[in-house]
């Protein structure tokens, strides 16, 4: 518990304003879920270097996306098994 208290009180303060009618609790999850989104759309950008289309069907961009949905899934999958072996800081996502 004496770590605890130490720690806490190095550690900042969230403030989030907002409109909704949820507790704390629940906006701060909400919060975090858009940390995940900002994650996968980096990794899609610079990961994958899938951030340019030079496509001029819906369709073709459809398909486009479809695919980078997929590499995205398979990007995330290998690295949750990289970091529950602990291997993340021997070897990148890319590597594999």
């Amino acid at each position: 518990m004496a770590e605890f208290e130490a720690k806490r009180r190095h550690a900042g303060v969230i403030c989030i304003l907002s409109d909704l009618d949820k507790e704390g609790i629940e906006l701060f999850d909400l919060h975090k879920g858009l940390e995940d989104v900002e994650l996968a759309f980096n990794a899609m950008k610079n990961e994958l270097e899938s951030d340019k289309t030079h496509l001029r069907s819906d369709e073709a961009v459809r398909g486009y996306f479809f695919i980078t949905f997929l590499a995205l899934r398979v990007y995330f999958k290998i690295l949750q098994r990289l970091r529950e072996k602990g291997l993340t800081t021997r070897i990148a996502v890319d590597e594999v």
